[in-house]
């Protein structure tokens, strides 16, 4: 009877186990969660209405309504901008009446020739698109024709994807062999920490595995190609041996002001690159074709319960030794 009894609680509390267990697996962190689902990029909107990227115009000065800043056209009247590449135009007035406006909208590759653009107004009739097949940054122009009854106003867009941010939490950042710089991208944000690597110089960094880093990149640009598309390589070697090599296309940054020790330097939008080292100790080296901000940061061991189930896939690591 009592080993009855005793086999009852015995079943009991391992049951209890379980529905402990089974809650812990079921609510995995929503930060894991978002790492372990895949990378939604959502299409945002950059408002253009100065410098730098309105090159000249003559149209009237922005005005802010509705929430960002509108330009009026009188007839005739014409604005020329930077569009980045791959970047969708729009233009925008809540009224309803833009699909009946005669804007004309002609890019440019920086050839000096412009072409006109078909133009699609949403249902709504609130916008007007333009989806130029542009790879490299290049010039637009947005025009209101001659014809046109009156001014209108309408607020200029460029379209991108802006990556949904990822949380920093339990990455460190590492020390490198390489000059400090301090990078800002708002007046009232603190400075991040960043190693100025120059082009086809070494830069090292001691690393410990097994472990997942992650390279955050600016390219800086001359002046020759401030404006361009421009592609790069991060040659990497472990101790002393090749290990692989990270190749990347990057394209000025025209979201953000980028302030480096109080100056504004022409650079790239950020890059990330992620990659992992084998157990034991090592010299990680860092060769670049092109001049960067780097940042290293290294994936810290989370402090979850079950924190192996609440890691990232090994599918997100993007690069790997060499064959």
């Amino acid at each position: 009877m009592v080993l009855r009894a005793f086999h009852r609680i015995l079943l009991l509390s391992i049951a209890g186990l379980l529905v402990m267990v089974g809650v812990c697996l079921a609510g995995i962190d929503p930060v894991r969660l978002e790492r372990l689902g895949g990378n939604r990029v959502p299409l945002s909107w950059n408002n253009i209405y100065g410098p730098p990227e309105v090159i000249s115009s003559d149209a009237g000065p922005p005005d802010k309504r509705h929430g960002h800043r509108s330009i009026t056209f009188a007839p005739g009247q014409e604005l020329l901008f930077r569009l980045p590449s791959r970047s969708i135009i729009r233009l925008f007035n809540p009224s309803g009446e833009l699909a009946t406006i005669p804007f004309a909208i002609s890019i440019s590759d920086g050839n000096g020739l412009f072409i006109d653009q078909p133009i699609i107004a949403s249902k709504d009739h609130t916008s007007l698109f333009v989806v130029p097949n542009l790879q490299n940054p290049g010039l637009a122009r947005v025009q209101l024709a001659e014809t046109a009854s009156s001014a209108v106003s309408a607020a200029l867009f460029t379209s991108y994807y802006q990556t949904v941010g990822k949380p920093l939490a339990y990455l460190t950042t590492m020390q490198l062999t390489a000059p400090q710089v301090k990078i800002r991208k708002r007046p009232l944000e603190a400075a991040q920490t960043y190693y100025l690597m120059e082009a086809g110089r070494p830069t090292q960094v001691r690393v410990v595995g097994p472990a997942h880093y992650q390279l955050q990149q600016r390219m800086i640009y001359d002046g020759a190609e401030e404006h361009r598309r421009v592609e790069y390589t991060v040659e990497t070697q472990l101790n002393q041996a090749p290990y692989f090599n990270i190749r990347l296309a990057t394209e000025p940054d025209t979201h953000e002001t980028v302030n480096v020790d109080g100056s504004y330097p022409p650079l790239s939008r950020s890059e990330r690159s992620y990659f992992s080292v084998p157990a034991g100790e090592h010299v990680l080296t860092l060769i670049p074709s092109k001049s960067l901000y780097v940042r290293l940061l290294k994936k810290e061991p989370s402090n979850f319960l079950f924190k192996n189930l609440n890691d990232p896939l090994p599918a997100a690591d993007q690069n790997g030794p060499a064959a």
